[in-house]
This record gives C-alpha cells, structure tokens and sequence, in this order.
C-alpha cells in the first residue's frame, strides 16, 4: 500500500506541475522589463503556492517509497 500510495502522490506532484507551475513559467518567461505588470506578484504567489503542494507531495511520496522498500 505504501508504494501504491507513493505512486499516486508523485503523480498527484506531476499533474500540478504540468497544470499549475508550467502555465506560470511560460507566461513569466514572456515578461520583459517593460511589460512587468502588478499582476506579476499575484502570478509569483499563485506559483509559491503550486510549488509547495508540488514539494509536499515529492516529499511524501519519497517518505513512501522509503516505508514500501523498508517494509518489504
């Protein structure tokens, strides 16, 4: 069960990195100098915010993997 839960936790972390972080990238990689806008901190928070349920679920799905090979 630990793998299994590891396994849909890591995939979990991939759908919001794929729906969530890389929209943000491409439109932050798009943003010059000049078009910087004051919607730039509210996009940076909303990606803080993907970006920490990403890293909680790699976390807890590594913390799995671990408890799935030790009980093996």
């Amino acid at each position: 069960y630990f793998t299994i839960s590891a396994a849909i936790a890591l995939v979990a972390a991939l759908i919001v990195t794929i729906f969530g972080n890389v929209p943000i990238n491409a439109q932050t990689g798009r943003i010059t100098e000049t078009t910087a806008t004051k919607e730039f901190i509210t996009m940076r928070r909303r990606w803080d915010k993907y970006q920490l349920v990403r890293g909680s679920l790699q976390v807890i799905g590594f913390v799995l993997v671990v408890l799935g090979v030790a009980i093996s």
